[in-house]
């Protein structure tokens, strides 16, 4: 079974912080698949409606998973946070939206996809037999 790593939601800086060391740690004989969601909030996975039926999706997916693939939620601020200064928009991963799915092969973004359906992530990894 997969585990799955997910960055505890915090501000957004401190949040990018954290996802800047996790992504040096990035390995390049492996994938890691990233859900970039909004922070949860006191009742609910996200405030982004999208993201809490990916984020349930993504999570199911892991963990039926096998193979060398790593998983990891990166919860990227309120959605106070999101609407301004927030530096997942400003600097690398420049997402526009969320949710937002992404492959890192080492350093590098193989896929990314505003988005994403459960289907997409299958797809995605069958296709590249991952």
């Amino acid at each position: 079974m997969v585990t799955v790593n997910e960055l505890p939601p915090k501000t957004a800086q401190e949040t990018y912080v954290n996802f800047s060391k996790l992504k040096e740690s990035f390995g390049s004989e492996e994938f890691n698949f990233v859900l970039f969601y909004g922070n949860p909030t006191d009742t609910e996975i996200s405030w982004c409606p999208d993201c809490r039926s990916i984020h349930v999706d993504f999570m199911r997916f892991a963990k039926e998973y096998r193979g060398a693939t790593r998983f990891h939620t990166v919860p990227v601020g309120s959605h106070e946070e999101f609407n301004r200064d927030n530096p997942f928009i400003k600097a690398v991963p420049h997402l526009e939206a969320v949710p937002t799915f992404a492959v890192y092969g080492k350093h590098i973004v193989y896929l990314k996809m505003v988005d994403p359906t459960f289907e997409d992530i299958v797809y995605f990894a069958k296709k590249h037999k991952l």
